[in-house]
C-alpha cells in the first residue's frame, strides 16, 4: 500500500508539472559556486533559476563596515577588476545574531567598492572612508563616509569623522561605463543629485582614472565633474551598452500616473564617450522614430516606449551574439520579464517571463544583469529587497491584543536578523537561451569591455605583421590562447619562446616560457580583457582578447 501512495505523488507531481533542474552543476566553469535551485524559468522548462549563495556571503552577511545598500551598479574594469557602487548604504558593526543596532551603525548616501576576485569578501576593496576603526571607540566603529560628497554638502570635516551624515545635497550613483582619454582608461559614474527631500535635482558626470591597480596613488583619482548631463525628470543611467563609436544609456519615464508607465526609453552619444553630445530616440505623433538631439520635452519620452509594455520598473540591457536583451521588473513586487530586439535602441519585443520573486522578499525593485560574472552563458542578475511594513501582534498589561505597525525601514534596525534586510540578492538563470530558440556560445561578454580594446591606443595592441610567421588565435569557448606558426621548420619554430598575459593597462597575470607550438589556457583568469603576448628570437606577436 505504501508503494501505491508513493507512486500516486509522484504521478501527482508530474501532472503538475513538478520538475528537477535540468542544468548540470558539475562542470569545471561552475567550480566554487554555491547554488540554490529555485524553480524552472517561467517563459521555458529548460531554463533553471538559481539563487547564487556565493554572491550572497560575498554581499549579504558581513559584520563590519559595509553591511547593505540600494543599488549594486558593476562595471568591470580593464584590470580585470569590477567597480561596484551603491546608494543609501549602511556601514558599522553587527552582531552575531545579524542585529544592525542604530547605535553602532550610520547611512552614508553612496558607497563604492572594487572586486579583485570572488574567493572571500577580502576580495572587494571599500573606497569609503572609515569615521574610525578602533574597538576603544563604537560611536565610530567601521561607520562609513560618503564615497563621493556632492560640493555643495555643509557638513564639515569634523562632523564627518563623528559619522555624520550630509543630509542636504548628496549624490546616487547610477551605472558607470570606461572610456579611453588620451590612451588612458578613465571611469565615468552618472551621479544622480538628490535634495534634502530625497528629489532629483540633477544629473552629474563624475570620472575617475584607472590606471594601475587598487592602492597606486593615482588610482581612482577624481578627474572631474561635468553638470547636467541629463534630465533630471528622467530616471536615466540604469545601464549602458556600449559599441565600437557609441553608448547607448537606458533610462524610464513616469508620468506618476497609475495606468501608464513607467516606460523604458534609451538616448545616445556622439562618440565612445558620455561627455560627448546626448541624442534620445524619440517618435512623432505619426509614429515615426528618430534621434534627436538636444533635451526632449517630457511628453515626447512618454510617447517613445521602446519595448513592448507597458511598464517598465528599471531596464537592464545586456547583448548575447547578434541580439539585444532588456531584463527588468514590471513592476516593484513583480515578476521579472525578458525582451528581446535586433538593436540596441530596439523595440524591444517576445516578452518571456522569467521569474516571479518569493513574497517573503517584497519590497523588490532594481533588476540588474551583470554579464562579467557568466561563467557559461548563464544569465547573471541582482535584484534589491527592501523591507516591507509588518504588523506584530502583542499582548497588553490588561491582557487584550495589541496591533503594532512596523515601517519597513525600521525594520532594518534594532532586530535580530535586521542586517539580513535591505540586501541585494543574486540569482543565476542557466539555459535562459531556449526561451528564444537561441544557442549558448559561451558566457555573456559585457559590451564596455569588449569595446574597450578597440578604443585604447596603445603600441602594445598593434596587431601581428602580416609576415611574422607567429600566429595566434583565442577559442573562447575552451579558454584557451593557441601559438602557431605559418612557415613550419621556420627559425622561429625552432627558438625558445616566451609568453606573458597582461591586463589592459599592465598588470601581470600569466607567464610562461616554452620551445614548441601549443594551447595556453586562460580558464583560471578572472572575467575581463586581456593582451596576450609571445617573443620568439627577433619576432614578437600581440594578441586582444
Amino acid at each position: 500500500m505504501r508503494n501505491k501512495i508513493q507512486t500516486l505523488i509522484i504521478a501527482i507531481g508530474i501532472a503538475m508539472g513538478a520538475q528537477a533542474q535540468d542544468t548540470d552543476l558539475n562542470v569545471e566553469a561552475l567550480k566554487g559556486l554555491e547554488l540554490n535551485y529555485l524553480a524552472h524559468a517561467a517563459g521555458s522548462f529548460k531554463a533553471d533559476v538559481f539563487n547564487d549563495i556565493t554572491y550572497w556571503n560575498l554581499f549579504g552577511v558581513r559584520f563590519k563596515g559595509w553591511n547593505g545598500g540600494n543599488g549594486g551598479y558593476s562595471t568591470p574594469l580593464p584590470d580585470a577588476g569590477t567597480f561596484w557602487s551603491f546608494q543609501d548604504s549602511h556601514f558599522g558593526l553587527i552582531s552575531e545574531n545579524r542585529n544592525r543596532k542604530t547605535a553602532l551603525n550610520n547611512m552614508p548616501r553612496n558607497a563604492a567598492m572594487i572586486q579583485t576576485g570572488e574567493a572571500s569578501q577580502d576580495d572587494f576593496i571599500t573606497l569609503n572612508d572609515y569615521a574610525g576603526t578602533s574597538l576603544a571607540d563604537l560611536s565610530t566603529y567601521y561607520k562609513g563616509t560618503t564615497w563621493m560628497r556632492h560640493a555643495d554638502a555643509r557638513l564639515s570635516q569634523e562632523d564627518i569623522s563623528k559619522g555624520l551624515i550630509d543630509d542636504d545635497v548628496w549624490y546616487w550613483p547610477m551605472d558607470a561605463t570606461v572610456v579611453c582619454q588620451s590612451g588612458l582608461p578613465v571611469l565615468q559614474v552618472i551621479m544622480s543629485v538628490q535634495n534634502a527631500d530625497g528629489e532629483r535635482t540633477a544629473y552629474d558626470l563624475v570620472e575617475f582614472l584607472v590606471e594601475g591597480k587598487p592602492g597606486d596613488a593615482n588610482y581612482m583619482k577624481l578627474l572631474r565633474i561635468t553638470a547636467d548631463i541629463a534630465p533630471q525628470w528622467l530616471l536615466m543611467g540604469t545601464s549602458m551598452i556600449e559599441t565600437d563609436d557609441r553608448i547607448y544609456v537606458y533610462g524610464c519615464i513616469d508620468d506618476d500616473n497609475p495606468t501608464k508607465g513607467p516606460y523604458a526609453v534609451v538616448a545616445r552619444t556622439a562618440t565612445r564617450d558620455l561627455r560627448s553630445p546626448w541624442e534620445y530616440y524619440v517618435k512623432d505623433a505619426d509614429g515615426n522614430w528618430s534621434w534627436q538631439q538636444g533635451e526632449p520635452q517630457p511628453e515626447q519620452l512618454m510617447a517613445s516606449n521602446i519595448t513592448s509594455s507597458s511598464t517598465i520598473e528599471h531596464p537592464s540591457v545586456y547583448k548575447y551574439g547578434d541580439k539585444y536583451y532588456l531584463c527588468s521588473l514590471d513592476k516593484q513586487n513583480g515578476a521579472i520579464y525578458m525582451f528581446q530586439a535586433d538593436d540596441p535602441w530596439g523595440p524591444f519585443s517576445t516578452r518571456k517571463k522569467v521569474y516571479t520573486l518569493p513574497d517573503e522578499h517584497h519590497n523588490t525593485s532594481r533588476v540588474i544583469v551583470h554579464p562579467q560574472l557568466s561563467r557559461m552563458g548563464e544569465l547573471v542578475l541582482s535584484y534589491n529587497m527592501y523591507p516591507a511594513e509588518t504588523v506584530i501582534i502583542g499582548r497588553a498589561n490588561n491582557g487584550n491584543a495589541t496591533e503594532t505597525l512596523i515601517a519597513g525601514p525600521q525594520r532594518n534596525f534594532d532586530r535580530w536578523e535586521s542586517a539580513d534586510l535591505n540586501q541585494m540578492h543574486f540569482l543565476r538563470i542557466f539555459n535562459w537561451q531556449a526561451m528564444y530558440n537561441v544557442d549558448t556560445a559561451g558566457p555573456i561578454t559585457d559590451t564596455g569591455t569588449y569595446t574597450y580594446t578597440t578604443a585604447i591606443q596603445r603600441p602594445l595592441l598593434q596587431e601581428t605583421d602580416k609576415e611574422n610567421p607567429i600566429r595566434l588565435t583565442y577559442n573562447a569557448l575552451q579558454q584557451t590562447v593557441t601559438i602557431g606558426y605559418t612557415d613550419t621548420g621556420s627559425a622561429a619554430d625552432t627558438q625558445p619562446l616566451h609568453w606573458q598575459i597582461a591586463t589592459l593597462t599592465g598588470s601581470l597575470m600569466q607567464q610562461g616560457d616554452g620551445s614548441t607550438r601549443g594551447t595556453v589556457s586562460t580558464a583560471t583568469l578572472p572575467h575581463g580583457a586581456y593582451i596576450f603576448s609571445l617573443q620568439r628570437g627577433s619576432h614578437t606577436a600581440t594578441l586582444k582578447f
